[in-house]
């Protein structure tokens, strides 16, 4: 604050304070903030639910402290043709057929995507066409084996049934409606909503609400498409 520079301060997963020992971090970081004027800070965080009780709860220190910012996908149109300029500028050749490909794949979920593009960068195939993301598909997934099956081993049988029928979905919008109960055989809402606040508990899932229509979905991309 005494400094002659503007500061910015960054504190990432900061939803991880509520897991804190401590209950009175969130009043703490709240009164040494709120004198500041050559200081700004930026809370991130990855989980919505928990930093939505941060900030928005009118029972927490945070609330209508802070203004927010939620960070959507990258635009596909935009993130195709980055994708097709840098695989050009090393003189691959690929169609924006192959690169929607990728990005539905993914979800344009920007993690997934870089690990997808290296993996296919790293094929030295500079013709690519749809059965060469067929290959990088096949690796992806068979190279992560050994960890989705080490997720099974965590998870109750009911979990990881529904954590399949989550992935068929990809979004997952009504978790409690009785065709998704009864087509994947989950059994009552009462066990779907016990294992869905399991998965979203462990990370295996997450809920999307800053959004039109809420839905829930698989963290995990590569493990949503092998499953």
């Amino acid at each position: 604050e005494q400094q002659t520079v503007k500061t910015v301060i960054a504190i990432d997963e900061f939803q991880q304070i509520l897991e804190y020992p401590e209950k009175n971090v969130e009043a703490i970081l709240r009164t040494a903030m709120q004198p500041l004027k050559n200081v700004t800070m930026i809370f991130c965080g990855s989980n919505q639910a928990m930093m939505q009780e941060i900030f928005n709860s009118a029972k927490r220190p945070f609330y209508a402290s802070c203004k927010t910012l939620h960070l959507q996908p990258i635009n596909e149109t935009k993130y195709l043709l980055f994708i097709k300029r840098l695989f050009n500028k090393f003189h691959f050749k690929i169609s924006k057929e192959c690169i929607e490909d990728i990005l539905e794949y993914t979800q344009v979920h920007t993690y997934y995507t870089q690990v997808f593009c290296h993996e296919l960068f790293e094929y030295k195939e500079k013709n690519i066409q749809l059965q060469t993301l067929q290959v990088i598909k096949q690796k992806i997934e068979t190279e992560r084996e050994g960890v989705f099956f080490q997720y099974r081993n965590l998870l109750t049988s009911l979990q990881w049934n529904l954590l399949k029928a989550m992935a068929r979905e990809v979004k997952l919008f009504q978790p409690y409606n009785k065709t998704f109960i009864s087509t994947n055989k989950l059994g009552s809402s009462a066990i779907v909503k016990r294992s869905l606040d399991a998965l979203l508990d462990k990370e295996m899932a997450y809920r999307v609400v800053d959004v039109e229509k809420p839905y829930y979905a698989i963290y995990d991309k590569f493990l949503m498409r092998w499953l």
